[in-house]
């Protein structure tokens, strides 16, 4: 498994995703590219039935009503996207903090000093599992916070 919020990176080397949304698992085989192509098809499947059913609705409402309604979806949209970015960047400067101290641990690691005490070696080394633990915690999170953005976009779009 590999897990990187790089998505170049992704589309190069991946040749099969797994999606965990609403406690489902989708595998999609192809790269990157691919599962955003279809996930994006999913999305205007049902975002094609929400219009269908509002269609409905807006051969009832007055054009004021309509403006209204529209204006209130937009709002809605933007702070749920002003939410998702803010954490985003909360989760990317988690991420970047993570990745400074697990390489001054590595570094730790590397020092020659550090080899002569045996409990400090035992000590970056339970630091180093912890920080590979949280990183992996962060860049899951990184990844459903940007899948969520994106299908926040394509709604908005749509």
């Amino acid at each position: 498994a590999i897990v990187s919020h790089d998505r170049y990176f992704l589309d190069r080397l991946v040749n099969k995703v797994f999606e965990l949304k609403d406690g489902e698992i989708r595998a999609y085989a192809g790269n990157y590219s691919y599962f955003i192509e279809k996930r994006a098809e999913r999305t205007q499947d049902t975002g094609q039935q929400h219009r269908r059913d509002r269609a409905a609705v807006d051969r009832t409402l007055t054009a004021k009503d309509k403006k209204r309604l529209e204006a209130e979806e937009r709002n809605r949209l933007s702070k749920i996207k002003n939410g998702l970015k803010r954490q985003l960047a909360e989760v990317e400067a988690k991420i970047t903090d993570l990745e400074s101290r697990k390489a001054a641990n590595e570094n730790s690691l590397c020092d020659p000093q550090t080899h002569k005490d045996a409990g400090k070696i035992k000590e970056l080394q339970i630091d180093l599992k912890a920080f590979e633990k949280e990183l992996a915690q962060a860049y899951h999170l990184w990844t459903e916070l940007s899948c969520k953005l994106e299908e926040t976009d394509s709604a908005g779009s749509a």
